[in-house]
């Protein structure tokens, strides 16, 4: 077969040209900082990039708004249980005195007034909610009767 120079010149436009629309693409993917422009020019690569902007989004709402909420929901459990430990040390006094010494029956009632209000107060700090539909115990749900009535001591 013979070789012809317009053959020779035919071959180095088109290789030309080819480099060309090659530089071309690498410098649009450079300057718009994606790799393909159109989801027709590589399918894959449009659907990794879809299912990559849905996990994005969900990581953000996992650390914007639920870890936020988390740490506020520890806050006020850890303020809860601050209290009712507080609550059952003052008890714990009261304990002491109606058992290591012989009450008469004013003292005990007055004793046993103070000891049923703190239990009423340590049932409405069990109570307590950061909002209206949150829960009030871990495991204990909103309409548990522990969250759903005043709480009676007898």
């Amino acid at each position: 077969m013979r070789v012809t120079n317009s053959m020779i010149s035919n071959r180095s436009q088109v290789h030309i040209s080819n480099a060309k629309n090659k530089m071309l693409t690498a410098e649009e993917q450079y300057t718009t900082m994606k790799k393909i422009q159109r989801p027709s020019e590589d399918p894959t690569i449009a659907s990794r990039s879809l299912k990559f902007r849905t996990t994005m989004a969900q990581l953000t709402q996992y650390v914007e708004k639920n870890v936020q909420d988390a740490m506020d929901w520890m806050d006020t459990t850890e303020g809860a249980m601050k209290k009712v430990s507080s609550t059952f040390t003052d008890m714990e006094g009261y304990f002491s005195q109606g058992a290591n010494s012989y009450p008469e029956s004013k003292e005990r009632t007055a004793i046993l007034t103070q000891l049923r209000q703190y239990a009423t107060a340590i049932l409405r700090i069990m109570q307590m909610r950061t909002t209206p539909d949150d829960i009030c115990l871990p495991g204990i749900a909103r309409t548990h009767r522990c969250c759903s009535r005043t709480p009676v001591i007898h």
